[in-house]
């Protein structure tokens, strides 16, 4: 995924998927667990995403983890 000059919600996706990618216990940006990193992205995303792309977030950050 390009995150250079990528709108907000991308690069959301692309942390989140990296954070999804590390053992949830490792502290990877800030001395913050990727564990909660990764729900913390999940719950802005649910929250204030917008609802016409779901998807398409779920479609980037699926597709970093293959």
């Amino acid at each position: 995924m390009d995150t250079d000059e990528a709108d907000p919600w991308t690069v959301l996706a692309a942390v989140r998927a990296c954070a999804i990618s590390w053992q949830p216990e490792a502290r990877i940006i800030g001395n913050v667990r990727a564990g909660d990193i990764a729900r913390a992205i999940q719950t802005i995303a649910d929250e204030h995403y917008p609802k016409d792309r779901i998807r398409d977030l779920s479609a980037e950050v699926e597709g970093e983890q293959v």
